[in-house]
């Protein structure tokens, strides 16, 4: 990777890593974006903000040690068109999902570790009616980058006849230790 992408690359997660916003959110936060009211339940030492770096929320893992860009990366982005959710058209997709992501490796030089293909899963959320969240359609990835292993995963959903796209972010090594933080976190998911 050239030192320019790479040090890019690093600054957005340093600078993700480095924001306060005003206090950590415990429990169910509420966020007014542009095109929508979405909540979360955002554990005390997690960290929400709101409109950074084009996204209209982003949740941040604990602050263990920045120095490492090791933090849980939760991004979501509200579309504000009103669509269902074709589960073949996903399917048909997979192989453009591949292409997309290996092209983006190749211009940071990192590479493709383990491909996971496409499903159909809910979000076990106690607080919204059925009828709110659809059904959930996720698809992720394994790489390396600058020297560090990834785990990606997509989320693609409708609530109240609304599309959103969600993306977690982790270190490999991280995962068993936030896994079920981040489940809790993207079960917890309602919108308004």
């Amino acid at each position: 990777m050239s030192k320019k992408k790479f040090m890019s690359f690093r600054v957005l997660f340093l600078t993700l890593s480095l924001l306060s916003v005003g206090g950590i959110f415990a429990a169910e936060t509420k966020f007014k974006l542009k095109k929508s009211v979405v909540k979360f339940d955002v554990p005390s030492d997690w960290q929400a903000i709101e409109d950074f770096a084009g996204l209209p929320l982003v949740v941040l893992g604990p602050d263990e040690n920045i120095a490492d860009d090791s933090r849980p990366i939760i991004t979501l982005v509200d579309s504000g068109v009103t669509a269902e959710i074709d589960p073949k058209v996903l399917e048909k997709e997979q192989g453009d999902y591949e292409i997309g992501r290996r092209e983006w490796l190749k211009e940071y030089d990192g590479k493709a570790l383990k491909f996971f293909p496409y499903t159909q899963m809910k979000f076990s959320s106690k607080r919204t009616p059925a009828s709110m969240v659809k059904d959930v359609h996720q698809i992720g990835f394994e790489y390396e980058l600058g020297g560090k292993e990834f785990a990606e995963y997509s989320y693609y959903l409708t609530c109240d006849q609304k599309f959103f796209f969600i993306k977690t972010v982790i270190l490999k090594n991280k995962v068993e230790k936030y896994n079920q933080t981040m489940t809790d976190i993207l079960n917890s998911f309602d919108c308004k």
